[in-house]
Parts: structure tokens; C-alpha cells; sequence
């Protein structure tokens, strides 16, 4: 069994997608949230943010889904919800799946997490 790594701005939502993801078979695991800490290693002299982080070694799934959490209204703000689902690792590393080919992982992670807002059943 392979998983990703989810990170959301509401605790409802990674209860739903760790749900999705045992109910779908993409499972997922919730990684770090820390905003506070991690978007600092993304200053930048120049820009309003490095478009990578300057300690490669400090929780870079967290700090891709900060990067994307900055570019959102308001940035730490936005009142709406946001999930980044780091998906490299399942296709990468699922032995069944040719280099640089796709795995079909997070299709059913996705229908699942929104399955109640679709008509009909889900294909999982």
C-alpha cells in the first residue's frame, strides 16, 4: 500500500481525506502544518517568495503546500479551505509503474473526498 502526504487549512478536512483514502485504497497520511515556521525558509531578497525552500531538509512536502498557501487570497487569511495532496510519491515509487508514467493514484482519493456532492455512485 502506497500513500501521499495531505495538508488542509481545517481539521474536518483531513479526517475526510484520511477517510477517502482508507475508503478508496489512495491512502493518504497528514503532514506537518506549520506556516509560522516553515514559510521563513522561503524568503526572499528579491520576490515575495523563493519558489524553494533555502533548507531542503525542513519538511518539504509542508513547505510546497505553504508555497501554495501564500498564493491564495490573503494568504494565512483565506477563509476558505484548501488541501495540497503531495502525490510524487505513489507513481514514483510503486514498482508496477514504468518510470515517468502515471499510476491513476488520487482518482478515487478525490471522488471519494467529494463523493457526497456528486450525483450517482462513486467508482471505487
Amino acid at each position: 500500500m502506497y500513500y501521499s502526504s495531505v495538508m488542509t487549512n481545517r481539521h474536518e478536512y483531513e479526517q475526510k481525506l484520511i477517510k477517502a483514502g482508507l475508503d478508496s485504497g489512495d491512502c493518504c497520511w497528514p503532514i506537518l502544518y506549520a506556516p509560522d515556521t516553515i514559510i521563513k525558509d522561503f524568503h526572499s531578497a528579491i520576490a515575495d517568495l523563493r519558489n524553494s525552500t533555502t533548507d531542503r531538509s525542513n519538511a518539504n512536502c509542508s513547505g510546497a503546500g505553504h508555497f501554495i498557501e501564500q498564493h491564495l487570497k490573503d494568504g494565512l487569511d483565506f477563509d476558505g479551505v484548501w488541501i495540497h495532496c503531495d502525490m510524487v510519491y505513489p507513481w514514483r515509487a510503486h514498482p508496477c509503474v514504468p518510470a515517468g508514467h502515471a499510476s491513476g493514484y488520487g482518482v478515487n482519493l478525490v471522488t471519494g473526498l467529494f463523493k457526497e456532492y456528486l450525483d450517482g455512485d462513486c467508482l471505487y
